[in-house]
């Protein structure tokens, strides 16, 4: 019985830091001329999904190259010729690229990689409260929310990692309802992110 235990912490422990250091993918989408959006930041870790066509292939450049609206490709950097294509960043910098057929009217971009500070009871968001826990309602409350800059990401993952509920909300509200009706009888990880800041807590639901 114990062994079992001990199983099931193990577990459970390995489910949760691979949640806490869950990635994202952010998308960059193509209006008109123009990379949409053309200057993101993200985290160690994340992905950047390239949403174009043939029309727009992609080009990472030297910052030299990219300030001078050139097209020198960058040794070793990405290359997406049919504008479609995703590439994960795992260290910081900055990363400059361009469209091929468009530079001379100023289509390029830049991803800027930065380290996510990952810390539980984080200063920023430690006096934020959720409830009720265990949840047997169809509403989760966020309240005590003191922090001042927008806005507040809250993700909630089942234990294999999958994102169930996902939402942005304004933080000049002092506390707001998530709507976890679809969420089956389980224990979920609830997320909150604001800037580089990341809290976890475990969620019961009945």
């Amino acid at each position: 019985m114990l062994m079992k235990r001990s199983i099931i912490t193990l577990v459970f422990f390995f489910s949760f830091c691979l949640i806490t250091n869950a990635q994202t993918t952010h998308t960059i989408n193509i209006s008109g001329f123009t990379f949409s959006p053309n200057d993101i930041t993200i985290n160690v870790g994340d992905t950047v999904f390239f949403n174009g066509s043939s029309l727009h292939p992609v080009l990472e450049v030297s910052v030299d190259t990219w300030n001078a609206e050139g097209n020198t490709a960058l040794s070793g950097g990405f290359s997406f010729p049919s504008g479609v294509g995703k590439i994960a960043f795992n260290s910081e910098g900055t990363h400059y690229y361009i469209c091929e057929n468009h530079i001379s009217s100023g289509m390029k971009g830049k991803i800027n990689v930065s380290t996510a500070t990952k810390l539980e009871n984080a200063d920023i968001l430690k006096d934020i409260q959720i409830y009720p826990n265990p949840l047997d309602g169809d509403y989760l409350t966020i309240s005590n929310i003191s922090i001042k800059s927008s806005p507040l990401e809250i993700k909630i993952y089942d234990l294999t990692g999958k994102i169930k509920i996902e939402s942005k909300e304004n933080t000049t509200a002092s506390q707001f309802k998530i709507d976890c009706y679809d969420l089956s009888a389980g224990i979920y990880i609830v997320q909150l992110k604001n800037g580089n800041i990341i809290s976890s807590s475990k969620l019961v639901k009945k």
